[in-house]
Parts: C-alpha cells; structure tokens; sequence
C-alpha cells in the first residue's frame, strides 16, 4: 500500500516490435525476461485491434515513480459514461468501447442504487465510480478485458489493481493482486470511487 504520495506516474514507453502478435513481459532488473509469443486473437475479435500509440501527454494519475499505468487495449478519446439501476438481487454495468464491465453480486445492495461507470478519456486503464463513497455487503468485481489468454496471464503476473483519491491528486490509497479469468483480469472492492490498472514496481510490458 502506498500512502501519501507527491510524485506522478510516468506514462509508459510502449516498445513496438515488428511482430503485431508477440509480447513481452520484463522486469527492469533482470537481464532475461520471459517471453510470451505468437499469442491467439480471443473471440471478441475479428480483426487486429488497435495498439495504444506512444504519448508524450502527462498521465492522468499521481503515483510513485515505480508506477507505470497499464494502457488500454482500446483507447478511447472522451469519457464513456455508463449508468443502471442495480439492486439487491446484484447486476452487471458493461463499457463495451473499453470491454470493462463491473459484477455487483446478490446481496453487496440493500436497496436499488444508480450506479455509474465513467471509463476515463486516454490511453489508459483509469475508472470512475459513483456514488462515491458507496459501501458494498459483498465486494464487487473489476472486470478489464484483454486480447488473449496469453497476455491475460501476462498482465496478471506483472500488474495490480490501485484505489486512488477522489482529491484530484490521485494518491494510491490501496493496490490489489489481480486474477486471470479466460482472457479477463479481474480484482474485488467493497468500496467506491476511483480505480487504474498499472505495473508492479520494475516491471514493464511491451506489445
């Protein structure tokens, strides 16, 4: 856990290599790293999808230096707004422009709620959630999608899950081990409001 932080996360380098399909997970110190190559396309897919681009834009969130966040898979350029009514039965709010989707179980809700997804504008995996503040029975599940399962345990093994501030200085409250589910990585809250995915200290990841 990491409390308060005054420095800012660096957006990363992303490292384009000649094969559209191959990826790389290194930690920053060892001079092997292991590769994971020729992975499959998953059935959300027909076609190749788009590879975030380099961007010399400041990160949207504040973190230790050590911290890179993780780039989406699908870029989005504005803030994608998703809102339902959930009640004590539980229910799902998917983004389908990032493949995010939020699981509230049976019984995290005493009472219907509207709750609201916003998928930040950007190259990268940051997330709001209102009502802030909002206390949950049960915890609720982070679901974020990738291109295969190969990369889905790539991700599991070099990145985590961050609670940020609501302050505007995005301080990292909490961080979260993720899990891999078929070609989803996935992580449990009981509370609202602000979320991102990033790497683990050292660890960087190429596709």
């Amino acid at each position: 856990m990491f409390r308060n932080s005054t420095t800012r996360v660096s957006p990363i380098r992303l490292v384009l290599t000649g094969m559209a399909a191959a990826l790389l997970v290194a930690c920053a110190e060892a001079p092997t790293a292991p590769t994971l190559a020729g992975f499959a396309m998953n059935e959300m897919a027909e076609e190749a999808l788009p590879v975030p681009q380099p961007t010399d834009e400041a990160s949207p969130v504040d973190a230790p230096d050590s911290l890179r966040l993780v780039p989406r898979r699908w870029p989005i350029n504005e803030d994608v707004t998703v809102s339902a009514v959930i009640g004590p039965e539980g229910g799902e709010i998917e983004v389908s422009e990032t493949h995010f989707a939020l699981e509230i179980p049976d019984g995290a809700l005493s009472a219907p709620t509207t709750i609201t997804v916003v998928a930040k504008a950007g190259d990268y995996e940051v997330y709001e959630f209102d009502p802030h503040g909002t206390e949950f029975a049960v915890p609720v599940v982070l679901r974020f999608a990738t291109r295969s399962h190969e990369e889905a345990h790539a991700l599991v093994e070099a990145a985590q899950g961050l609670y940020l501030s609501d302050d505007g200085a995005g301080t990292v409250l909490e961080t979260f081990t993720l899990r891999q589910e078929g070609f989803h990585v996935r992580f449990e809250t009981s509370h609202f409001s602000r979320y991102a995915l990033a790497f683990r200290m050292g660890y960087v990841l190429a596709w």
